[in-house]
């Protein structure tokens, strides 16, 4: 089995978030901009979707090794969005301010 990755806007708010609990399971609004893990197995390809702010410091990582031009999608963001692919992927964390609500802390919440 083999993996890649792609960037894209959510295409409707159907597919839940991957990413790690709380957020895990939530659904990625329409619009939102998401990281899918694509795998290639022996019957077909499947991806798993998580919010942008849900990408892990593996996840970007792994974005490290590959140039950014390449990965389905990232062409079709818009600059903003594709500069703070970049800031991520060279600090190996994605900003705070792109962690969703959902994924974050009850108590985090809270305050």
């Amino acid at each position: 089995m083999s993996t890649s990755h792609r960037l894209e806007y959510s295409k409707s708010s159907k597919a839940p978030c991957n990413g790690a609990p709380p957020c895990k399971g939530t659904p990625i609004e329409l619009g939102v901009l998401r990281h899918g893990t694509v795998s290639f197995t022996e019957y077909g390809e499947t991806v798993q979707w998580r919010h942008w702010g849900c990408v892990t410091a593996d996840i970007l990582g792994r974005l490290a090794k590959t140039k950014l031009e390449r990965v389905p999608g990232f062409r079709e963001l818009r600059p903003e969005d594709q500069a703070r692919i970049r800031i991520a992927v060279g600090l190996k964390r994605v900003d705070p301010r792109d962690v969703p609500e959902s994924a974050r802390a009850p108590a985090a919440a809270a305050a």
